[in-house]
């Protein structure tokens, strides 16, 4: 029992670490490409063009590698072990 305990435990915090670093990567690519548009419209096109890309990075793994390929089957592999 307390091993099923402890597994159940574990999923967990690896899902909620999972959904902080899947928001936080979102929410930086998120602020990165905003930051890029107001250079970009400024004039700063070298530095617009940088920080564009380093927003496209951290939106990329932020919700599609962390969240659509590790957080949701992990979040369904739950869901399915608390349905049985």
């Amino acid at each position: 029992m307390q091993e099923l305990l402890a597994e159940l435990l574990s999923e967990l915090v690896a899902v909620v670490l999972l959904a902080l670093g899947t928001g936080t990567l979102t929410t930086v690519g998120l602020y990165l490409e905003r930051l890029s548009f107001e250079a970009f419209t400024s004039g700063r096109v070298t530095f617009a063009l940088w920080v564009a890309g380093m927003g496209a990075l951290a939106l990329y793994f932020g919700p599609y590698l962390m969240g659509y390929t590790e957080l949701l089957p992990r979040i369904r592999a739950l869901a399915a072990g608390a349905a049985e």
